[in-house]
């Protein structure tokens, strides 16, 4: 008995001190990237999605009373925590409320690798490799819609794995309704919703169509909900301008080619890139008994990247729906090379450090505050500024909470947007020339 209580004893030490360790380094990486949104310097597009918001909040109607080119979940979402007049330093607490979201979408990415392969192992290695990702750190802190958006796409993923596991349509309209809801986040959710159509038509190929319908109709639904609820209003002229032809005009009118944060991405988080490649390779070398829903889910990723590569201008946000797809990738890759040797988990761990070595160095230089600048100079201006005066704000970071500012996310009279817009709001509108704030 004394034997059986000692070795009982031995036992659940070794497995506890792994997992205890696991835990604690967990632990440690969530309160590291708690600190880090509370210390990045404001984006001006967080100024941007904020101050829409607080006229959201004020009963202003998005693209008919200001200006705005996202859909509009995400303003009616945030406009209750804003009240009738916010403070600069609201902006931090709104920044810890997208905190809980991009954790929601790493708990959604272990549910995601678990669906796909069925490996505890391969799903915690996957929130670690997300969690560690600079570029998905910087975009998934940050007051956007995109991350809402990212995660509805990542739950999306979640019901077509188990769709795809289980044969069942039903999960794919699951999955179709997931991705609806992320469409009234994001317009860039029409380009999730595409890649998983194709996916789900390769996937199931003699009844591919009837089975993308499943994925595609909630969207369609989606569109006609949000067109007729503006027409109700009177702003479906608007809505149609701003929310669609504003965006895709004023992009095919810049020639301006913005590669540097896609540079940043592939340098700081290059031993990802590598070993997500590696995942998808091995996902369509080896049988689909070895490889579950991985596929499949290599196939969505690979377009989803195709699509934001050929963008003009790329940054850090347009991977945001991509980053659960490539972290499971990556993840199958590790625990697939550690489990041919001796002591995989040690050998798991070796080459998890080395794929997060460099972002995790980049991360720790996030953690000084960049934002008191920003935030004392709003102060200012909010201070300064009487009830109904008019503020000149050139770059678009001072004056944020002013009912007379149309509030462009470009700088005052910047080209070609500016003509675009003008092109595009026709008339009934005041031209847009810089100095409409003055």
């Amino acid at each position: 008995m004394l034997v059986v209580l000692e070795m009982g004893h031995t036992g659940v030490a070794a497995i506890r001190l792994p997992r205890l360790a696991a835990l604690a380094g967990m632990a440690a990486l969530a309160a590291l990237l708690v600190v880090i949104s509370q210390a990045l310097a404001f984006s001006h597009d967080e100024i941007e999605h904020v101050h829409a918001a607080w006229h959201v909040s004020a009963g202003r109607l998005p693209y008919r009373d200001f200006f705005q080119n996202h859909h509009p979940l995400f303003y009616y979402l945030l406009a209750p925590a804003l009240g009738s007049r916010p403070w600069p330093t609201d902006l931090l607490a709104i920044r810890a409320g997208v905190l809980l979201v991009a954790f929601g979408i790493a708990a959604a990415t272990f549910r995601l690798a678990l669906e796909a392969t069925a490996s505890r192992r391969i799903a915690w290695t996957a929130v670690v490799l997300l969690l560690t990702c600079s570029t998905f750190v910087r975009a998934g802190i940050e007051i956007r819609p995109d991350v809402p958006f990212a995660l509805a796409a990542t739950v999306a993923y979640v019901f077509f794995a188990r769709a795809v596991r289980t044969r069942g349509a039903g999960w794919l309209g699951a999955s179709g309704a997931a991705l609806a809801a992320g469409l009234l986040l994001h317009q860039k959710a029409i380009v999730v919703v595409g890649a998983l159509a194709v996916a789900g038509a390769w996937e199931w190929r003699g009844r591919g169509v009837l089975r993308a319908a499943w994925l595609v109709v909630p969207s369609l639904g989606a569109l006609v909900l949000v067109a007729a609820w503006f027409d109700a209003r009177s702003a479906l002229r608007d809505y149609w301008a701003m929310a669609w032809v504003f965006p895709s005009a004023a992009a095919r009118a810049s020639s301006h080619h913005g590669y540097g944060q896609l540079e940043a991405n592939l340098l700081q988080n290059a031993w990802l890139w590598v070993a997500a490649l590696a995942g998808g390779v091995f996902a369509f070398a080896r049988s689909r008994t070895q490889t579950g829903s991985l596929r499949p889910l290599a196939l969505t990723a690979a377009l989803l990247l195709a699509s934001v590569a050929a963008g003009l201008r790329v940054f850090d946000q347009y991977f945001l729906p991509a980053w659960p797809l490539v972290a499971v990738l990556a993840a199958s890759a590790l625990v697939w090379w550690a489990e041919r040797g001796r002591r995989p988990g040690r050998r798991l761990v070796v080459a998890a450090g080395v794929v997060a070595a460099v972002p995790v160095a980049v991360l720790f230089s996030w953690t000084r505050p960049a934002h008191g600048e920003q935030i004392e100079r709003m102060a200012f201006v909010a201070a300064i500024t009487p009830a109904g005066g008019a503020v000149y704000d050139g770059d678009n970071r001072l004056n944020l909470f002013r009912e007379d500012v149309h509030h462009f996310w470009y700088a005052a009279g910047r080209e070609p947007e500016t003509s675009v817009y003008n092109r595009v709001a026709g008339p009934g509108r005041t031209p847009y020339d810089g100095c409409a704030a003055i």
